[in-house]
């Protein structure tokens, strides 16, 4: 398998690294992926990613429980 490496590569994207999982993945690939998403949902508008996830999760609890987490502070110990 190609180890292609996206993050943190000149002339590479966040879009480029989707497009290959969804290659590998409508590949039958079964591998599993490290996907590093950090900061990725402090760039996106919350409100459009709770309407899209609503189409697909009929729970109210559980897309309660997805909202809390959006907007929950992180803690990070630098003892780690």
């Amino acid at each position: 398998m190609n180890n292609a490496g996206y993050g943190f590569r000149p002339k590479r994207s966040a879009q480029e690294a989707v497009a290959a999982l969804k290659d590998h993945l409508k590949a039958g690939r079964t591998e599993v992926f490290d996907a590093d998403l950090s900061v990725y949902f402090d760039t996106i508008s919350h409100a459009k990613l709770m309407k899209a996830l609503a189409l697909r999760v009929s729970d109210s609890e559980v897309l309660h429980l997805i909202k809390l987490w959006l907007r929950s502070p992180v803690w990070e110990s630098s003892l780690v």
